[in-house]
């Protein structure tokens, strides 16, 4: 296996991805610090709105607009760290007044209600919002280095799959064939249009609701003369997630549960033909040197050994200690049965990297250093 650094020397975008709660977040901060320790250039966008990852790196707060860390330790070597957290909601809004036609047409899709709901709870949307600014910093930036942490995902196909989904909704034949007559017909007028289109109206009111419907229509009628510019959007996008100098690192729990969802994130990514860097395995309890035989151990000589005091030492004490490291033993063995599945099926280019279960929340940008060297060690 390839240690991280090597993995992703080559990398100009890294996308950090897999479930919530596994500290992508912090991956993702402690990978841009260290590259920009390294003189790069380097940003990170996040969409954790937590007050804790602000903190550690130094700043009052994170918004749409990426700002610079100040710490000796970062520009030593020339290097810059910058770091924003991600609103889906104002990349949209940036991307309608980028492409639209007038003012006009401008307040008109941003007051639709439709579009209000899509930017904000469509499945897929804030997916999309990343990787949208992503690219808008890789070619608008000057970054060496751009470290993407994803959304947190169930389903790896929702962020594979984004960029051909906002393809699909902003496909110009679906107002073409099927909203433009429902337009032009009136909403109590459904009878004229053709059986095709009258049929389809009709199961989307049923589903739908006419209002929404209504919405629907009125969002993608203001969006005439933009539907190629943000299919084009789209392409790019979907272009720079398969560039060579892209690449994929999957973030995950050391339960096994979560080293198989790591594998099944994986394997998307694989069939999808998506550059993958390799595993981070956070919070790991594994130690190679706790998995041995101790029945043969004194505990009670061990403590006395090691400078414990004599009031402090009794049986009781030692099989309490007994009794945690077999529970302890149990979980490491798991987690090693599941970490050598998992390597089968790794190229020697991929990194596996296992942090041990940090000592300490992240609350400075010192601690953030501190993690960063683990990923590299």
């Amino acid at each position: 296996m390839a240690g991280l650094e090597k993995a992703i020397e080559k990398c100009r975008v890294i996308v950090v991805c897999g479930p919530g709660g596994v500290g992508k977040t912090t991956c993702s901060a402690a990978i841009a610090c260290r590259s920009a320790m390294q003189g790069k250039k380097a940003v990170v966008l996040t969409v954790d709105p937590a007050r804790r990852l602000a903190d550690s790196l130094g700043l009052e707060e994170l918004g749409n607009v990426p700002s610079m860390v100040e710490h000796s330790a970062i520009s030593e070597n020339g290097g810059e760290l910058w770091a924003m957290m991600l609103d889906s909601r104002s990349a949209y809004d940036e991307m309608v007044s980028r492409y639209a036609r007038s003012p006009e047409q401008k307040q008109r899709i941003l007051g639709n209600r439709f579009y209000q709901h899509f930017t904000s709870a469509v499945g897929g949307s804030h997916e999309y919002a990343a990787m949208e600014k992503l690219y808008d910093l890789a070619y608008n930036g000057g970054y060496d280095l751009l470290v993407l942490d994803t959304p947190p995902s169930l389903h790896a196909i929702d962020l594979l799959q984004a960029p051909q989904r906002m393809m699909d909704v902003v496909d110009e034949s679906i107002f073409k064939w099927v909203i433009k007559p429902y337009l032009a017909a009136g909403k109590l007028s459904v009878q004229v249009l053709s059986f095709g289109s009258a049929y389809i109206l009709k199961i989307l009111t049923r589903f739908v609701g006419g209002e929404m419907l209504s919405d629907i229509a009125d969002f993608l009628s203001s969006f005439q003369g933009m539907f190629e510019d943000f299919h084009r959007r789209a392409e790019c996008v979907q272009k720079l997630l398969h560039d060579p100098a892209t690449s994929f690192l999957v973030v995950s729990s050391s339960s096994p549960a979560g080293i198989r969802e790591a594998s099944a994130f994986y394997r998307e990514l694989e069939k999808a033909a998506f550059n993958f860097s390799g595993f981070i395995l956070n919070r790991s309890l594994y130690d190679e040197n706790s998995v041995v035989d101790f029945g043969n151990i004194n505990i009670v000589e061990l403590l006395r050994s090691a400078g414990a005091p004599e009031e402090y030492i009794s049986m009781t004490l030692a099989e309490k200690l007994w009794k945690n490291w077999k529970v302890y033993n149990r979980i490491s063995l798991k987690f090693e049965h599941e970490l050598q599945l998992l390597k089968k099926n790794l190229s020697r280019q991929a990194a596996l990297v296992q942090i041990p279960l940090f000592e300490r929340d992240i609350h400075d940008i010192g601690s953030l250093l501190e993690f960063a060297a683990l990923l590299w060690d």
